[in-house]
């Protein structure tokens, strides 16, 4: 899993105090780290996927229904992880905020969107560094590869999963 930059910015914190909605528990440093990994790759996996169905959409319209198809199953069918994901790293910036005040955490979630973004545009690459012939081909195999979920998270980014679904 790529290293996230913001780890800089957490650093900093000795132990995050998250509450838990049955029970209250304690989001040490490197917890908050391990969660901010996980968080940005479960997100720059669905921002990949998005960007990637762009540009085989605007290649290919006759793609557009097909490759939307397919991203809202893969939405439905990781919904869990894009749930927890979000939260968790919601969390982790409430606790930033509380500790450090909210310009620390105003810059911890500008990283991690600049991360998450960065992240999901080198995934678009794969498809957009192709030549012209054989992106219909990538396009096609791409929505297969989303539908028979290959790009699932628990599939892609297994560690991130994990990691995410124990909180």
């Amino acid at each position: 899993m790529p290293r996230l930059v913001a780890t800089g910015c957490l650093a900093a914190l000795m132990a995050l105090p998250v509450a838990g909605p049955a029970a209250e528990m304690q989001l040490t440093m490197e917890d908050a780290i391990e969660v901010m990994r996980a968080a940005t790759a479960v997100l720059a996996v669905e921002r990949g996927l998005e960007e990637g169905m762009r540009h085989c959409r605007e290649r290919h319209a006759e793609l557009a229904r097909p490759g939307r198809a397919s991203l809202d199953a893969w939405a439905r069918r990781n919904e869990p992880a894009l749930v927890r994901s979000r939260q968790l790293s919601e969390r982790v910036m409430e606790a930033v905020a509380a500790r450090s005040g909210e310009a620390q955490a105003s810059r911890l979630r500008a990283r991690l969107h600049e991360d998450t973004h960065h992240q999901a545009r080198e995934l678009a690459a794969t498809l957009q560094a192709r030549p012209d012939a054989s992106q219909d081909y990538l396009c096609n195999r791409f929505i297969e590869a989303i539908e028979q979920g290959q790009w699932d998270i628990a599939a892609s980014q297994p560690q991130a999963y994990r990691i995410l679904m124990a909180r």
